[in-house]
């Protein structure tokens, strides 16, 4: 099957940050997206702007509802204001929209908040906003939802390991936990060692569960009309 065929079976573009991402969400979510004709992507980064080609490459190539999956955000906190925006946009008015998404960013506790703030204002101009649907898994990385014990690491929870890391110099200067694990621990952290994490879930997290729903949700009912594209 060609790449092309494949985007238009598409009902729901599923965006992920990376690799691991949607590997674990191909495997706990199996269900809900083969039967709402949902496609799992990962860009080269949903929390920092270069992901934002891709996004703009999806934009042009189905016309599905982009679901934005981000790490590290509460969908309590973010649902209302997006809403907000949206109900802006489709009402014509984009001084309004571009407030709300603003505001999203002022009051961001983390880089994925602004990233998704900024991709909803590249949305607007270009007249797409109403297609995209972000979702927050509130734990900071995928493999918060894994036993650490499948990475070839000791301990039952992960919060030893980042007390670790953020207690040293490499921690405090933003190198990546993953490559502390791995240097530090041995840890064997790859696409296999992740997804059989992923399948020895006995028990999908509720995040899982509220995203298998929305996944769903787009599938059979989609997102309003892009009414935006009038804004100038």
């Amino acid at each position: 099957m060609r790449p092309s065929d494949i985007l238009t079976m598409t009902r729901v573009a599923v965006i992920v940050e990376g690799v691991h991402d949607q590997i674990v969400l191909e495997k706990c979510l199996a269900n809900d997206l083969r039967e709402s004709g949902a496609k799992v992507f990962a860009m080269r980064g949903t929390n920092n702007a270069a992901a934002l080609p891709d996004m703009q490459f999806l934009f042009d190539a189905l016309d599905a509802p982009i679901l934005v999956v981000v790490d590290h955000v509460a969908q309590s906190r973010i649902q209302p204001i997006w809403a907000r925006a949206n109900a802006a946009v489709l009402a014509n008015n984009r001084k309004s929209a571009e407030k709300a998404l603003q505001e999203l960013s002022l009051r961001a506790t983390s880089k994925e908040e602004h990233v998704l703030a900024e991709l909803g204002l590249r949305a607007i101009q270009i007249g797409r906003f109403s297609r995209i649907v972000p979702f927050g898994l509130e734990r900071p990385d995928i493999l918060d939802y894994l036993e650490p014990s499948h990475f070839n690491l000791d301990a039952s929870e992960w919060q030893p390991y980042k007390d670790e890391w953020m207690s040293t110099r490499i921690g405090r200067n933003g190198d990546s936990f993953k490559d502390f694990l791995r240097n530090k621990h041995s840890a064997k952290i790859n696409t296999n060692s992740v997804e059989q994490a992923a399948i020895a879930l006995t028990t999908l997290p509720e995040d899982f569960l509220e995203l298998g729903n929305q996944i769903r949700t787009l599938g059979y009912l989609g997102v309003p009309d892009d009414l935006e594209r009038s804004i100038s």
